[in-house]
């Protein structure tokens, strides 16, 4: 394994500050698919991480 995808609700600036410190590169900012496991009406945009390791 040579990487890490990471996520976090967009707004989560902890999280994000976390990610950003172990190195995390900002891929994407998504809304999550209607079939994601976790869904709920009104989730909010996930920001997509990738850390290597």
């Amino acid at each position: 394994m040579t990487h890490l995808i990471i996520s976090c609700d967009e707004d989560n600036y902890p999280s994000k500050n976390v990610i950003n410190k172990l190195g995390g590169i900002h891929i994407e900012t998504i809304t999550p698919p209607k079939n994601y496991v976790f869904y709920y009406d009104g989730i909010s945009k996930h920001s997509i991480y990738r850390v290597d390791i």
